[in-house]
C-alpha cells in the first residue's frame, strides 16, 4: 500500500508491486444509492477518446462494471452502494499482463463492510497487525515507513489515547534490554509503578506501568494519568510489536496482558475476540 487516507468521508487507498500501482480503493459517503447507469456511461463517454477500444460493462454481482484498455493496459473498475455505511465504494484493478479473472471475482466476492458493535472494540487489521481499539476512539495518526508501522487512536494530550506500533529491522537498532526500552517509551515526567515479564506461548512480554501526578486541581479529585504498555519480539517474523495506553483516572485499571488481547502478530499470539 503506497497510499492511504485517513478520512471516513471520500478516501482512497493504492497498492502497487515493484513495477507500477496494480489496484485502487475509492470511498465516498453518499446521501443515498448513485444511478450508476449514469455513472458508467459518462465515464464510458470520457474514456472512448483516450482508450484502445470502446469501453464495455462487466457488471458482477452486485457490482457495476466497465472495462477498457487504456495505453495497452486493460483497466476493469467495479462500483457498488453500501446502504448499511451510506457508502459508494469504487474497486480499480489494473492489468498489464493477463486479466486474470478469478482473481478479480475472489477481490468482488470477498469484500464487505465491517459494522462496528458500539458495545464492542473496534478491529482494526493494517500494516502488519491485527488489534482492537478502544470503541469511540477514532483513528487520529497513522505512520507508515520503512520498518515501522504507528497507529494512534484518540489524542495523546487529551483524555485516553491507544497506540499500536511495529518495528523491523530490529537487531540494526535495539541496543538495550526491551525491558528498557519500554521504559522510555513513557511520557515525559512518568514514573514508573510496576513492571513484569511473563511467557505466552513463546513469546517473551515485557509490561510496563507508570503514573504522572496532575495539576493540583485534579490532584485533588485523586487523578492521575496513567500509562501502560507492553512489547515483545515475535520469533516467527522478528518484529517488535508494542501498544500503549494513557488515561486519566484516580487508580489503574491494568489494561494488561496487551499480547493477545488488543494486538496480535502471529497464530501463536493472536487476538481472542471473545476475551
Amino acid at each position: 500500500m503506497l497510499s492511504f487516507s485517513r478520512d471516513l468521508e471520500a478516501g482512497r487507498c493504492a497498492f502497487a508491486d515493484r513495477h507500477d500501482f496494480r489496484f485502487e480503493l475509492n470511498w465516498r459517503r453518499v446521501d443515498g444509492p448513485p444511478d450508476f447507469d449514469r455513472m458508467l456511461s459518462d465515464y464510458a463517454a470520457r474514456l472512448a477518446g483516450e482508450g484502445d477500444g470502446q469501453p464495455r460493462r462487466c457488471d458482477k454481482g452486485a457490482w457495476k462494471g466497465l472495462s477498457a484498455d487504456v495505453g495497452g493496459v486493460r483497466t476493469t473498475r467495479f462500483g457498488r452502494y453500501f446502504g448499511d455505511q451510506g457508502c459508494l465504494v469504487e474497486l480499480v484493478f489494473l492489468w498489464p499482463a493477463q486479466h486474470d479473472c478469478n482473481l478479480e471475482d475472489d477481490c468482488l466476492s470477498g469484500f464487505t463492510t465491517a459494522l462496528h458493535d458500539g458495545n464492542r472494540p473496534q478491529r482494526w487489521r493494517a500494516f502488519g497487525m491485527d488489534l482492537l481499539a478502544s470503541r469511540g476512539l477514532a483513528l487520529s495518526e497513522v505512520t507508515v515507513q520503512p520498518a515501522h508501522a504507528r497507529l494512534v487512536f484518540g489524542r495523546p494530550t487529551r483524555g485516553r489515547c491507544e497506540i499500536f506500533e511495529r518495528r523491523g529491522l530490529v537487531q540494526e537498532w535495539l541496543d538495550m534490554p526491551l525491558g528498557e526500552w519500554l521504559r522510555r517509551t513513557a511520557p515525559p515526567g512518568m514514573r514508573v509503578e510496576g513492571e513484569r515479564r511473563l511467557e505466552r506461548r513463546g513469546h517473551e512480554i515485557h509490561e510496563v506501568r507508570c503514573t504522572r501526578r496532575l495539576a493540583p486541581v485534579r490532584r485533588a479529585l485523586g487523578l492521575s494519568r496513567h500509562f501502560e504498555a507492553a512489547a515483545w519480539i515475535c520469533p516467527r517474523d522478528s518484529r517488535l510489536y508494542s501498544t500503549s495506553v494513557s488515561y486519566v483516572g484516580k487508580t489503574a485499571i491494568g489494561a494488561g496482558p496487551f499480547a493477545g488481547r488488543i494486538l496480535g502478530c502471529c497464530e501463536k499470539v493472536d487476538i481472542d475476540v471473545k476475551d
